[in-house]
This record gives structure tokens, sequence and C-alpha cells, in this order.
């Protein structure tokens, strides 16, 4: 069907087609107005000569959507005459007459979809109301709402509405697929984008409530993942592939038959032996196409596909159901994929449906809304309250953190109110110490320093504190969160344990090395004739040796295995500056940082001064050839890497603490703090402000910390077990402010 652009000039007036009606030509009229400007309406006519219609979508200024009916026109060859004025902005803006849903009686939409056998683009449908109560049968649709600016108008019962081409896509192969069975030619469907009034908050918060049981009862749900088009191969080979690939894990597992191989091949008889060898051969590219969709990334899809009975997996032509779908994931999941990393393959995008898929069927356990949110890290949402909101029906303590989806919240509203009930709840201030590396807050964005943006937090890179997070999250039998706290303001007890004096560098993360700009020294053969030089390296004192250990349990963070003993560990550390520790190093990251860090000064001696420091003990194992083991030295330098590598920095101190491994946006002045109720150290930036009634300290949260005095994990290990002892709060004066 030819395309014509063309000006828009006014009813009743004639309209010529500039060439032929067989390819796209610009049509241009202009309607002057009485002050001589014309008045404009560009437009797009889709021309179907063969039955004299034409299809028409009008543009205002760039701006406002203008849309018409169905049109029956004269086509009298080159000309168009009498052509419908398109509906005013004032008719087209006007929202679909929504009537009020009964909230008490569980009330929702479904859409009816009529069978048609024509070609003419039409979508015939309307609206009626069902109860959750005793719903009758009805599918329910899992779509991506797509590109907001590709969109086409349906009528819902005589009225128009707009919808991307993506879902119209849905709808079509929706009619297609399921109306020929359907009883009477119609098909009852859930489409959240039509069957809630989304102009509506109360109900849009209210039906979400409800999205978990709509999703649960439907008697199936169809993912509309796309149309199915890839350069050159068919929606067909991607259902060949993944029916392929789960087929062979349960031959495997015993759960199938060669029967079962031979109905797979019956599926595809019409395709030839060499069509579908080229399929295998182009495997990853067709999957990474298929993965790749944006289907996979919508956060809403996770309830969905979790939560539904029966799961068909609709591209293009191709039917999958849900369960082949996962299956294959799981194999690809434990593959070892040699054309390239797994985390650039496309499935990856689908692989956080797995995780919720076996917690929820296969293993199910119950889900907390922290874990959720991590897991869905990589998800989108055209509203990014849905970010949270989507994953609510499927946590066990969702309602009690976020107890009603509230669409008159700003986001920042949400994440403050479900942090501090998340904080008051576990009676743990662990949460504080989530910033991510390199995130970079919108101006735009006014949250609390204390309160994580746990929306995009693990999406983002992070230390290698936060990455463990969930291992060393602790509840607490006390209520940490003072009186007198709020959205704004979170009242803490603290004790102070050093400022820092300096920071070391941080070691690249995203593998730019800055070059010096001057040449460095070529110390590295020289390094071991420092004890020569420096009489004090020899034979040092008990204090010095024991800030020396300090240093290469603080690089490390106390992470080295037991393998390791205190005499390697220590040897390791020594090598760092000569031949034979830079020979095993291999990452160009971690070497600049060992150089650019060399005369990092901590007390009285440098880094690589500390590193060759001798005691009276040492001198026993000094120039022992076996040390370091090359396979341990080796180990030694990846921990190292894994630490700094997330971007800790080395930091000195003033306080009773000596050394700390801090979040990268510390600054020197920064304060670190222990605080009541949080697990791990935490790094403030304290400032004085002045106000009405006087001067006023106000502490912002900088990240989370690593003190070797505070590492209970170290503490078990290194002295028989025995707890850390606490800190005795009791005695801890005054109280922190955390804004």
């Amino acid at each position: 069907m030819p395309k014509v652009s063309f000006v828009w000039a006014g009813a009743g007036r004639e309209v010529s087609v500039v060439g032929s009606v067989n390819r796209e030509k610009p049509i241009k009229l202009e309607l002057l107005s009485k002050r001589g400007s014309p008045a404009v309406f560009r437009g797009e006519f889709r021309v179907d000569t063969s039955v004299q219609k034409v299809f028409y979508k009008f543009i205002v200024d760039g701006k406002s959507t203008l849309d018409d009916s169905v049109a029956q026109e004269n086509w009298p060859g080159h000309g168009m005459r009498n052509v419908t004025t398109p509906r005013s902005s004032k008719t087209a803006s006007q929202p679909y007459p929504y009537r009020k849903l009964d909230f008490d009686n569980y009330d929702f939409r479904v859409l009816v979809l009529k069978f048609s056998d024509s070609d003419d683009g039409k979508l015939d449908c309307y609206l009626e109301h069902e109860s959750l109560i005793n719903p009758g049968s009805y599918l329910a649709l899992s779509y991506c709402w797509g590109n907001q600016e590709t969109t086409r108008s349906i009528q819902i019962g005589g009225h128009f509405v707009e919808i991307t081409t993506n879902l119209a896509a849905a709808l079509y192969a929706v009619r297609r697929l399921r109306c020929p069975t359907a009883t009477k030619g119609l098909i009852r469907l859930w489409v959240d984008a039509i069957c809630i009034n989304q102009t509506d908050n109360e109900e849009r918060s209210n039906q979400v409530r409800n999205m978990r049981q709509i999703y649960a009862k439907s008697s199936e749900v169809l993912s509309w993942v796309g149309s199915g088009a890839l350069s050159g191969f068919p929606s067909e080979a991607v259902e060949y592939l993944i029916k392929k690939q789960s087929l062979i894990q349960r031959l495997n597992d015993a759960t199938s038959s060669h029967r079962d191989a031979q109905m797979l091949l019956d599926d595809f008889s019409s395709f030839s032996f060499a069509t579908k060898e080229a399929w295998v051969e182009n495997k990853l590219n067709i999957m990474d196409a298929f993965f790749n969709q944006p289907y996979w990334k919508r956060v809403w899809i996770i309830q969905e596909v979790t939560v539904a009975s029966r799961v068909t997996i609709v591209w293009g032509n191709a039917e999958i159901p849900w369960e082949v779908v996962a299956k294959a994931l799981s194999v690809w999941k434990m593959m070892e994929i040699s054309n390239g990393p797994r985390q650039t393959r496309g499935f990856t995008n689908a692989l956080h449906l797995l995780e919720f898929h076996d917690h929820g069927n296969v293993k199910p356990q119950p889900i907390s809304l922290l874990d959720a949110i991590s897991w869905s890290h990589q998800t989108l949402s055209t509203d990014p309250r849905d970010r949270i909101f989507a994953l609510l029906g499927l946590c066990h303590d969702g309602p009690r953190f976020v107890p009603v989806p509230n669409y008159k919240q700003s986001l920042e509203a949400i994440m403050t109110d479900m942090v501090l009930s998340m904080m008051r709840y576990t009676k743990s201030l662990d949460l504080i110490c989530l910033k991510g590396v390199g995130v970079k807050r919108p101006a735009s964005m006014k949250l609390p320093s204390w309160v994580p943006n746990i929306v995009d937090l693990w999406s983002r890179s992070l230390t290698i504190q936060e990455k463990s997070f969930f291992d060393w999250k602790s509840v607490n039998s006390f209520m940490p969160v003072l009186d007198g706290s709020d959205a704004t303001t979170l009242k803490v007890k603290g004790k102070f344990l050093g400022k820092i004096t300096s920071l070391s560098t941080g070691m690249s993360t995203n593998g730019i090395i800055r070059l010096p700009t001057h040449p460095r020294e070529p110390w590295i053969h020289a390094t071991s004739n420092l004890i020569r030089k420096d009489p004090r390296l020899w034979n040092s004192s008990d204090e010095h040796r024991d800030l020396r250990d300090a240093l290469y349990r603080t690089l490390t963070m106390c992470l080295l295995p037991e393998s390791i003993s205190y005499d390697c560990a220590r040897d390791c550390f020594a090598s760092l500056w000569i031949p034979t520790g830079r020979g095993a190093i291999h990452n160009l990251a971690l070497i600049d940082w060992i150089d650019s860090n060399a005369e990092f000064r901590v007390q009285d001696f440098t880094l690589r001064e500390w590193s060759m420091l001798k005691s009276g003990y040492d001198t026993q194992t000094y120039k022992n050839d076996l040390y370091p083991d090359k396979t341990l030295l080796e180990v030694f330098i990846a921990t190292l890497e894994k630490v700094l590598g997330s971007g800790m920095k080395l930091a000195a101190l003033d306080g009773s603490q000596m050394l700390a491994m801090v979040h990268p946006d510390a600054r020197v002045g920064d304060k670190l703090y222990a605080l009541k109720g949080c697990t791990i150290p935490v790094t403030l930036r304290v400032a004085i402000r002045p106000t009405e009634v006087g001067l006023v300290m106000e502490s912002t949260v900088v990240g989370g910390a690593y003190l070797l005095g505070r590492d209970k994990l170290y503490h078990q290990r290194h002295r028989n077990g025995a707890e850390m002892p606490d800190i005795e709060w009791g005695s801890v004066p005054g109280v922190l402010e955390l804004f």
C-alpha cells in the first residue's frame, strides 16, 4: 500500500498528487488565514486504491496527534476531492470515558476482541467489567509498550484510543492465534495499558495491588516478544533452537524420550535439513537478536511470567511454552560459550526470570523486596516507580514496606519511606552503606544521603563491600533509628573512629591508565636494598611489625584464604615492589596503582618501605626461597585486585584506627564512625551550617568503610573465635543527625 506525505489545507479543497501514487510523494496545499499565514496540518496518507479507502493520521505543529477513522473517498487517478476534515485537537485529546471500577468488588476490566478474517486493519473491540472474586475465563497479555512516537488509533466501543504500534501488533497476533477457536469468536483479554484508566492515579494504584491476582487467575498469559522479523531467519528458527536445546537437556535428564525428538522433527518438517543446519550454525546470533528484544527488559513481565499457571511466548508465528524457554535458559546459564563472555550474550537479559521462576515454582521460597530489586536490576519501565511496584506482588514483605502503590508519590518519597521502614523493621542501619561506584544522582533527585538509590544501585558498579551486602547485613535486637527521625533526617548513635588524613589513588576500574607526567624512577630492582639504606627497616620494633601486617591485611580486607599464612602473606606483600611480584602481575591497572602509591606514606614509612620491613621473627624466614609460593602469590594478587578494582581506596587516619579502606567518593577530612546498629563503619562528611539557633553540624553519608579493628569475621578467625567486643554505647555522648 503506497504512502503519500502531504500538507493539509482544509476541507472541500482539491488536493493534487504530485507524481505517481505508487510511491511516496509529497502533496502540499496551504489555506491562508486572515493574517496571511498558512494553517498547516501535516499528515500521512495510506492509500488503498483497490477499495478506494484512505487511512490518515495528522500531526499539528509537530506536537499534537489528530486521528480520524477510515474514510471512504473518491480517488480519480491523481486527484482527491473533499477529504474529510480531521477531528479538532479538542476532540482528539478527550480521554476514553471509562466507567468507574467497584474496588470493593475487586473489579477489573477486560478487552473483548471480535474475530475478523478481513485485512482492512480494523480491530473491533470493547471493554467490560469483571470481578476477581469469581471471574469468567480470560487471557492476559504480557508485552512491551514500545516506541511512544509510533502509534496508531483503534476504536474501542466507538471511541478512539491511541496505542503504540507494538501493542497493536500484539492485539492482531492474539486475534489471529486465539479468536478462531474462542467461544463465539470473542477473546476476553487483560491489557493493562487499555484496561486501566491511566489518568486515574487512584485506580492505577488499586489495579497494581491486584495485578498478581489478575495474571494468576488468567487461563493463559500470552507473552508478545515481537513480530519475529530477523534478518534472513523466520520466527520458526528461534522456536526450533529453543525447543531443541530444551529437548537435549530433557534427554540428558532422562525426563523425555526419543519419541519427543521425533515429534520435534515433525514440527519443522516443512523446513529443509540445510535450512535447519544454517539455524544451528547461526544459533548465537539468532538467540542474541531474540533475547535482545525490549520485551525481556520490561520489569512487569517478571510478575506476569512468574505467577501465571500457563505462559506462551509468542514470537511472530512461533508459539513456545515458557517451561521450554526456561529449560533452555538454565542450560545456557551453565554452559561455557566459547564465542565470547557470557555477560555479552543476549540471553542474559532473561536470566533474572529464572531466579524468580525457581523461587516461585521449582523450589518455593519467600522472596524479599530487597532481593527482588537486586535480581531485576537490568529491567526497565516507562515509569521508574514501577521498578518497585511491579515486584510487590511477588515479595512476602512487599506490603510491609510499601503498603500502597501510590502514583501520587514521587520516586524519592517512595524510596525514602521504604528504606526507613526497612531500617525500623530489621533494626539495622546497614542499608545506608549502599552507595555504588561512580553513581551521580541527577540534580532533580532529592534523596537524603542515607537513602540508597536502590532502583538503580545494582545496575551500576559496586565496591567489594557492597557486592557482599547480603552476606554481612544483620538484624539487631534494639532500635537504632532514634526518635525524631523523619523523611529528611536520620538520628543515630555514633562513635568517632578517625579522620582521613591522606588517601591513596584509586585503581582504574574502566581499563583507562593515566600515564605519569614524568618518567618514574627505575626502582623495582633497588627495592630490596632499602633495608641497607635505612636500619630501621631491619629488626624493627613489634609496633612497626604490627602496623606493616595491618597494611596488607587492610589492603586485602582479610579476604585471603586460610591457606595463605601470615608469613606467606607478608612475603607476598613484600614482593609487590620487586621483580618477583612484578612479573606475576598481569593487570596493567594494578601495576599502575602499585607504582603510583609506592610513595604513599603511613606514619614513618612509605608503602614500598613498609613492604621491606623485617622484625626479629621475620628474619628467620627472610630470603627463604620457598616464599612466596608462586600459586599463593597469584591468589594474593587476585585478592588485592578484587579489592582495589572495586574502587576502594587506602586511607590513613588520625584516630585510634590508623588504616582503613574507604569508598571511592571519600575525601581527605572525611570522618569514620561506628554507628550503633550498623555492621560496618561508615564514612561521613561533616559540615557546619549556621542557623537561627546557632551552628549546626550536618553529616552526610559517603559510604561504608573497612577497618581491621571493626571486622567481626577477622576477629573470629584470628582471635580463637571470640566475639569482637562491642562499643559501650551507654558512654557514647550525643546523637548524630544524618541528612
